[in-house]
Order: C-alpha cells, then sequence, then structure tokens
C-alpha cells in the first residue's frame, strides 16, 4: 500500500500476512495552514488486483463571526509579508517605531466596506491580506496594525486588537503600552498625530468586549 499527500509519497506498508476479509489499520496527522487543501490519495494493490481510494481534506475559516479560537489566527506577525514591509518601514531612528508603523497603516491601506471588496457584509482578512489588497476596514486594520507591531518586538502583553460596542455599531481599533506614555487607545484609520487627542475622542464612547493577539483573547 502507498499514501501520498497532494501526490508526494508519505509512506509506504508492505503487508505479508493479510489475507482476504482481514483488515489493517493505522493513523497518521496532517498538519493545514489557514484555508488550505491537500488531497490524500491511499492505493493498494497485491498479485491480482489494485484499488485506489481519494479523500480532500479542507481547511476554513468562517471569515463572517469570530470566536476565542479563530481571532488570533488572523494576528500573524511571523507572516513573511508583514516582515517585508516591517523592514521597509521601520527606517529613520529619530522616529519611535510604533509612530512609523501606525503613520504607515493609515496612509497606506484604503477604508473600504466588505461588501465592495468581497461581496458580503462581513469578511475579515489576514494581515498579508490587507497588505495585498492595500484596502481592510476597522478590524483589517487593527489586525494589520497589531501584527506589525509584534513582529516589531512588542510582546504580546502589550498590544492588543479590541473590538467594542457602541449603539450597536461594532468597532475594531488597537490598544498598545507605550513605553512612558502608558497603555494607548489608537485608531488604525489615523496617523500617530491623532494620539493623545484625536483617539480618545473617536474611541471614548466605544465599550470594549474583547481584546486579543496571535496568542491570548480575552474578554473585556
Amino acid at each position: 500500500m502507498t499514501l501520498k499527500i497532494n501526490e508526494v509519497v508519505f509512506a509506504n506498508f508492505l503487508l505479508d500476512t493479510l489475507v482476504s476479509g482481514d483488515c489493517y489499520w493505522d493513523e497518521f496527522s496532517v498538519l493545514l495552514e489557514e484555508e488550505d487543501t491537500k488531497q490524500v490519495m491511499l492505493s493498494a494493490s497485491n498479485e491480482e488486483t489494485s484499488d485506489i481510494t481519494t479523500i480532500k481534506l479542507l481547511s476554513g475559516l468562517d471569515r463572517s463571526s469570530f470566536n476565542s479560537q479563530t481571532s488570533k489566527l488572523y494576528v500573524t506577525p511571523d507572516d513573511p509579508l508583514v516582515r517585508e514591509i516591517l523592514a521597509d518601514i521601520v527606517t529613520n531612528p529619530l522616529i519611535p517605531d510604533w509612530i512609523e508603523i501606525r503613520d504607515w497603516v493609515a496612509n497606506n491601506i484604503e477604508y473600504c466596506v466588505d461588501n465592495d471588496v468581497h461581496g458580503v457584509p462581513e469578511y475579515w482578512q489576514f494581515a498579508n491580506e490587507t497588505l495585498m489588497l492595500k484596502t481592510g476596514d476597522c478590524e483589517d486594520f487593527s489586525i494589520l496594525l497589531c501584527s506589525l507591531l509584534l513582529a516589531n518586538g512588542w510582546e504580546d502583553d502589550e498590544v492588543y486588537v479590541v473590538i467594542g460596542v457602541r449603539n450597536n455599531l461594532y468597532h475594531g481599533w488597537v490598544i498598545l503600552n507605550v513605553d512612558l506614555i502608558g497603555w494607548q487607545s489608537l485608531e488604525p484609520q489615523s496617523g500617530a498625530l491623532n494620539t493623545f487627542i484625536g483617539d480618545y475622542l473617536s474611541l471614548s464612547e466605544f465599550q470594549g468586549i474583547y481584546k486579543f493577539n496571535d496568542k491570548i483573547f480575552e474578554t473585556i
């Protein structure tokens, strides 16, 4: 018997003692990334006959909703594109990194509603998707900013995406523990000049529901 995954031989089994009517079992594991697909093919043969069985393994996310497990998947500080873009952003030693990163996100990503981009009312994007599309809505801005800050060295207990609500209107933003300043609520769609006045005015009436990053999910 031969087991293949995506046409690559995973294992070969030689069964000398198996006779008609007997059963053979084994187990194996396959790692799938988000929205990944793998084809598993098992072929068995002897001197007289052969047979092939194929199954398809799918890994997907419901992009229209969130929970304590799936929310963390969207924050991806180790994504190669996130790290590549980060290297181009953090270039001025006279400007704090978090200000350069925040300004870049605000200036290079265009706000678009999910219906216009994806044809559905709600669709959460991974950070690399937002970088490639150059568009996103509030949680997409926030996921990208959080991913970039984590990639730049902030610890998991120092930066989070926050989802909050005001008058049944949901919104996403970022909170960051800035040295000497403390915790700041950041509106990723606005640049760093917004930090001390604009962020407070635009976000103060929202009630945070939960916060998360790639490692932590907490109800507020």
